[in-house]
This record gives C-alpha cells, sequence and structure tokens, in this order.
C-alpha cells in the first residue's frame, strides 16, 4: 500500500460552505461596504416618507365630530366657523319664543374624519334647528286666537279641553240637572302646535283651573243721571279706588251726564253653553169652598177644614250661558200630588149695635144739630184734619158707601136695632156695602168732599129713620 506525502492543505468547496455558515453574517458580508451604505440609506429615506405620509394624511383628514345633547349632529372641519351656524341655529329659535334659554351642550370632539362624512356648515345649523324645534316644540291653547296656556303634546291639549267641558258639566249636576245634554264652548278655542319655552308648559289641571275661572277686563260705561262715584263702584262690585285708579285724569267726584269711563270688571275666561234638564216641582193652588154659618157675624169668617197644595213634577230643558238662564221649555208635566180644598165658614148673622154710640172721630164741633138759620142741620160737624180716620160709632152693616149728594163720599151703618149713623164729607172710603164692621173699626177717613168748607166729618145719628141730635147718645 501506498502512503501520501503531507503537503499544504487544500481546501474543498465544500469545507468552505460548512465554514462561512458556522460563523456570524453581516451585512458587509452581504453586500459589501458600499452596498451597506445604500442600504442604510434607502431605510432612512424610507422612514422619512412613511412619517411625511402620516403627518400629511392626519393634517388632511383632521376635523370635529358635533353633539349637541349627547347626540351626534354631524362632522366638521373648522370649528370656529361651525361654532357660528350653531348660534345662528339658537338665535333662530328665539325668533318663535324670545324667553327660550337654550342649554350650552354642544361638543366639539377631535378626531380624524374622512371627507366622505364631513357635512356642510347649513346642515349642522339645519340638524340642531330640526332637533331644538322637537325639543321646544309644544301646543298652545288659544281662545279666540289669544294663548291662554302651553301644554306638551296635542294628547294633553285634547285633554285640558274636555276636562273644561267636564268641569261645567259637573257644576250643572250639583245644581241640579237631572241629565245634562249639552256643554258647548262658545269661544273658538283650539290647540296650535308651536315652538315655546319648556318652563311655559302646564298640565292639563291647571289649564283647566285657568280656563274656567274669571279674568280682568276692562268696559266702557257711561254716566247717567243721578249716578255717583260711589253707585257706580257699588252697582259694579268694585271700589272707589279702582275707578279713580281707571281714570287718571278725570275728576271722579265730579261726573258728567254722558261722560264715558273705564271700570275694570271680571268676566269668564270662556262663554259655556249648557243645555240641562231639570225637574221641578211647582205647587197646585188650592180651590176654597164657602160655607154658610149662622153662628158667625156677617164679614166674620173661619177655617173649617185646611187646603193643601198639590204638587206638579215639571221637567224642563233649559239653556244657560255663563250660568244664567236664556231659553227654557216644558218637556213634560205630571200631577204628583192633587190638592185639596180648602172648606170656610161665612157668618151669616147681621151685627147689631149696643145702642152706646163712640165718637167718630177726635176734633171740636164745629157745627151744632138743628137749625142753622132757614137749614135743618140734621147731625154734627168734627172738625178735622184731612185724612183723620174716622171708625164706627157702633157695630153694624155698611149699607151705603159712595157719593151722596151734598153729603159727598157717605157711609151709612144700620146697627140693626133700630140706628143708623151717618159719615159725611169722607175724603176716603175703607168699607164697602154689605160690609160688616164692628165698633171702633176705621171705615173711612176725613175730607171736605161734597158741600163743605172745610175738613170734618158730617156724623148724623137717626132712630128709624128720624134724625137724633147725636150729642144724645154719644159715650
Amino acid at each position: 500500500m501506498g502512503y501520501l506525502s503531507k503537503g499544504p492543505k487544500v481546501e474543498s468547496e465544500s469545507d468552505k460552505n460548512d465554514d462561512f455558515l458556522s460563523r456570524p453574517v453581516s451585512i458587509a458580508d452581504c453586500f459589501g461596504r458600499n452596498k451597506l451604505n445604500q442600504v442604510i440609506a434607502a431605510f432612512l429615506i424610507g422612514g422619512m416618507l412613511a412619517g411625511g405620509s402620516i403627518y400629511f394624511y392626519n393634517y388632511r383628514n383632521a376635523g370635529y365630530a358635533v353633539k349637541y345633547d349627547g347626540k351626534l349632529i354631524g362632522y366638521v372641519r373648522d370649528k370656529e366657523a361651525a361654532e357660528k351656524a350653531l348660534n345662528d341655529a339658537k338665535r333662530e329659535m328665539t325668533y318663535y319664543d324670545p324667553s327660550i334659554k337654550i342649554d350650552d351642550d354642544i361638543e366639539f370632539e377631535k378626531l380624524l374624519v374622512s371627507s366622505d362624512n364631513i357635512v356642510s356648515l347649513d346642515t349642522i345649523k339645519d340638524t340642531l334647528i330640526e332637533d331644538l324645534t322637537v325639543q321646544y316644540t309644544s301646543y298652545a291653547i288659544e281662545v279666540n286666537g289669544e294663548v291662554v296656556a302651553y301644554v306638551k303634546d296635542e294628547e294633553e291639549a285634547d285633554k285640558a279641553i274636555q276636562g273644561v267641558k267636564k268641569y261645567f258639566e259637573d257644576i250643572e249636576k250639583k245644581n241640579g240637572a237631572q241629565k245634562v245634554l249639552n256643554v258647548t264652548i262658545k269661544d273658538d278655542i283650539k290647540a296650535v302646535k308651536k315652538v315655546a319655552d319648556v318652563l311655559k308648559i302646564k298640565d292639563a289641571k291647571e289649564v283647566i283651573d285657568t280656563l274656567s275661572s274669571e279674568k280682568g277686563t276692562t268696559k266702557k260705561y257711561v254716566v247717567k243721571s243721578g249716578d255717583t262715584i260711589w253707585k257706580i263702584a257699588n252697582d259694579n262690585g268694585i271700589s272707589i279706588e279702582d275707578v279713580a285708579a281707571m281714570n287718571s285724569g278725570i275728576n271722579v267726584d265730579k261726573l258728567q251726564i254722558d261722560q264715558v269711563i273705564n271700570l275694570s270688571v271680571s268676566v269668564p275666561y270662556l262663554d259655556v253653553e249648557t243645555t240641562v234638564q231639570m225637574a221641578d216641582d211647582e205647587d197646585i193652588p188650592y180651590d176654597t169652598k164657602y160655607v154658610s154659618d149662622g153662628s158667625l157675624y156677617k164679614g166674620e169668617s173661619k177655617v173649617v177644614e185646611d187646603g193643601e197644595y198639590g204638587i206638579k213634577r215639571v221637567l224642563k230643558q233649559i239653556t244657560k250661558l255663563n250660568g244664567k238662564q236664556i231659553a227654557s221649555s216644558v218637556v213634560s208635566a205630571a200631577i204628583v200630588k192633587n190638592p185639596v180644598v180648602r172648606v170656610m165658614a161665612r157668618g151669616t148673622k147681621n151685627l147689631v149695635g149696643i145702642g152706646k154710640f163712640l165718637w167718630p172721630t177726635g176734633g171740636r164741633i164745629s157745627s151744632g144739630f138743628g137749625y142753622r138759620g132757614r137749614e135743618y142741620h140734621k147731625g154734627v160737624d168734627i172738625a178735622s184734619p184731612s185724612g183723620t180716620p174716622i171708625y164706627a160709632s157702633d157695630s153694624g152693616t155698611v149699607v151705603h158707601s159712595g157719593r151722596y149728594g151734598g153729603y159727598g163720599n157717605l157711609v151709612i151703618i144700620d146697627h140693626g136695632n133700630g140706628y143708623q149713623t151717618y159719615y159725611g164729607h169722607c175724603k176716603t172710603l175703607l168699607v164697602s156695602r154689605g160690609d160688616s164692621v164692628k165698633r171702633g173699626q176705621k171705615i173711612a177717613t176725613v175730607g171736605m168732599t161734597g158741600e163743605a168748607t172745610g175738613p170734618h166729618v158730617h156724623f148724623e145719628v137717626r132712630v128709624n129713620g128720624v134724625a137724633k141730635n147725636p150729642l144724645n147718645y154719644l159715650r
């Protein structure tokens, strides 16, 4: 076998590869020193370009999310322009109601926004107005075009209006109405959708209380003859001070006829017409039946049986305006109870005098009984002031009451025992023919009718038709 001799070691290709793989490799090993510098530069330039691109992207896409009361309105680039648009929106809302105080709940959140999401400033403004309109929209209850109150929605408005009708319906029932047929508000009352300050909103009960009450107003009054400041104030239920305050510049203590002044009065908020049915019990008068009673003197009477009113139940349809009746008609009527006849006993016995006579009036005797020159005076004249009462000298029955020649107004009483008394020249006659009168009963007043020169009563006493001197019979 032969042997190789030692010499310089010769490395094979595989040996070189194994060595290369077995040690660390640097960029310089890969590219060489020049190439390494080129790579580093490329990396630096790429980083700068990337950073610039990112900065430019962020700068170009920066914006704001605009929110009101936590709700997104839209995205904008320019915050100041957006704030102006929002202030314009708030200002426009106050055109509807100057008292609206919009909370400053606008928020701006800075972020990156795609151009596709950016909205115009008009859109921001209109969106806020739309949101605020929804927030501040209520229903105004108007009476004859004048806003009386605001409520939150249409349902509450209807509840208030119907509640007013129910209020007046209940009043009628409390006043005894059997049935309320209709309640009509004569005024033009309606609910109108409006923008208003939420602080003005009331509930239905508050509105009902207002509309069912009264309000102050001013009316013109024309001064009439006999009017005084006190009378005008009293007739209209106001104070003198109120009248004076309503008419500054006018001397209310020296009012002139036909002068026009102002008065402060209360009137119902609404004119309400109600139609109801009411049952009313009406009295049916009883008749009186008379029976003769010989135990009673003429002119005397007494109740034998008491009468009783009947009852008629009438159902009426009544129309009222503000509680005052303006029309009424009968729907039906039925007798609930028939009346009971009253029985009266009437005297038939004539009053008879006792033959003792009272002075018919007070005064002095101005002319006595007997001849006065050629004339025969059949009685005595008792002078007394006109209108002085004349009394029956004794009990009896009036057989004459009226004019009688020179006697003027004359009363003649038959005393049923052969005596008659005459009372002449009367001013007024207080009894009639057929009346029974009692001794001392007032029958006439002193006058000067007929042939008389002054007020006096001509008094006669006749016995069986013959005139006697009264002084012989007077007590």
